[in-house]
């Protein structure tokens, strides 16, 4: 349904709070200025319940197209409402629809998004709460998969392996050449964690499974980033962190797979690095290869990390790691130490990367979070409150270009990323305030900047 201007008293007050988080933003003038006017902008969704954003997409009219979740509470997120909004270029929502819960008692997580011709494409999880026979609250997760027509509405839906008590979750899908649709997924828990690519072809409206298959570590799990990629050669390549039962420890691996086979070759960054450890984020393609972020960190204890930075890898068509950087409050740090251990002054700041988009001067803009931290030892207070978006723009070597950052009271995290036609770049997230959240689209212009 269409999002409509007329609030209830409830939306008002959350309203108002928002209103608050774009003004600490310092994006006043840019949010009084007319929509047509507006070469940058903040714009916030709200709703009645809790909206988080999971993943976005550029649209072929230069907007974007969002999809996540609605809930009532934050910490219940087993009973979620799917929801995709479409936005114009100027970030004015063109639609904004929900999909309640299924005949069978189930709801929906919206997990990726892709235009097509006509529509969109949606990846989801259908996650099911049930009990069972020790009177125990399961929740098992499926992956579904969407066609969606130009106004949002439902016009085929695939589930995958809808009988059996394990759980599957949606990553990311992206497009062959061929219109061939390629889905990234898991299967399994947090203990067993498989990766797994389903391949689906057109068919009519809607598309038909013609390859599925599971890449099993054995005694170790598959983290997937949020995305999944081809190489020109037509290989799939996702990007994922690798992890030992309920352990911190992870590294970087980066798998590539033809259709059809069964053999996975995987360029490996961390594995026998004892010190740092790598969460793998987020992987963009670009004329050269692919980009790849995450975030570098150190284990405290158990699984309490700590030293957060930035992490930054350039990889060949490939797959071939050519070089990574680690960035710690926007700067190029040493590779030999890229936890900053040897300078416990900057280890008060924590941050990391979320996601990357390719830029037209053959750069990157690296997108994250900056923990807001008081004045400590001498140091000046950074940030605004809460988690704040930390972008990072750096040339084809890494090297730092310019560094922003944006937030309000709350926590603002991003999900997506990309370069719009005017070379401005804009990034999708969540915005948490006071306890409630709402999707948020910024647009920056080209040097990072909030203005006309």
């Amino acid at each position: 349904m269409a999002m409509h201007l007329r609030l209830d008293p409830i939306r008002k007050m959350k309203k108002l709070a928002f209103l608050v988080v774009a003004m600490v933003w310092g994006c006043t003038n840019i949010m009084d200025a007319p929509r047509e006017n507006r070469n940058s902008f903040v714009f916030f969704y709200p709703a009645k319940q809790n909206t988080l954003g999971i993943s976005a997409a550029p649209d072929a009219d230069g907007g974007v197209v969002m999809t996540g979740f609605r809930t009532e509470s934050l910490n219940d997120i087993t009973k979620p409402t799917m929801v995709l909004i479409k936005t114009d270029a100027k970030g004015k929502p063109l639609f904004e629809q929900e999909y309640p819960v299924l005949p069978d008692t189930s709801y929906l997580y919206g997990k990726a998004v892709k235009p097509v011709d006509g529509g969109y494409l949606v990846g989801a999880d259908n996650i099911k709460v049930t009990t069972d026979q020790n009177s125990n609250q399961v929740t098992l997760s499926k992956i579904y998969l969407y066609k969606m027509d130009a106004a949002g509405n439902v016009i085929f839906q695939y589930k995958h392996k809808p009988t059996n008590n394990i759980t599957y979750t949606t990553n990311s899908i992206t497009l062959d050449e061929q219109g061939n649709v390629v889905l990234l997924g898991t299967k399994g828990s947090a203990l067993n964690r498989q990766s797994l690519i389903l391949i689906f072809a057109p068919s009519g409206t809607g598309y038909n499974v013609v390859w599925d298959q599971e890449f099993d570590l054995q005694t170790k799990s598959y983290t997937n980033a949020k995305a999944v990629q081809l190489t020109p050669q037509k290989n799939v390549i996702w990007a994922s962190s690798i992890t030992q039962g309920l352990t911190a420890k992870s590294y970087v691996a980066f798998p590539t797979v033809a259709p059809g086979s069964t053999f996975v070759n995987s360029r490996l960054i961390g594995e026998n690095d004892d010190v740092n450890n790598i969460l793998v984020s987020d992987l963009q393609k670009n004329p050269f290869g692919f980009a790849s972020v995450g975030v570098n960190y150190t284990i405290v204890s158990g699984t309490t990390t700590s030293n957060n930075n930035f992490f930054f890898a350039r990889l060949a068509n490939d797959g071939n790691v050519l070089a990574t950087n680690y960035y710690d409050d926007g700067a190029l740090i040493d590779a030999s130490d890229p936890t900053n251990l040897s300078k416990p002054e900057f280890n008060t700041l924590e941050d990391g990367g979320l996601a990357v988009a390719p830029a037209q001067d053959g750069g990157f803009l690296l997108v994250g979070y900056l923990d807001s931290r008081p004045a400590v030892g001498g140091l000046a207070a950074r940030g605004n409150g809460g988690k704040d978006v930390s972008l990072i723009k750096v040339d084809a070597f890494g090297n730092v270009q310019w560094y922003k950052t944006y937030g309000g009271i709350g926590d603002e995290v991003a999900n997506t990323a990309f370069q719009a036609a005017d070379g401005g770049f804009i990034i999708t997230g969540t915005s948490t305030v006071q306890g409630f959240a709402s999707m948020f689209v910024m647009k920056v212009n080209v040097n990072g900047g909030l203005d006309n």
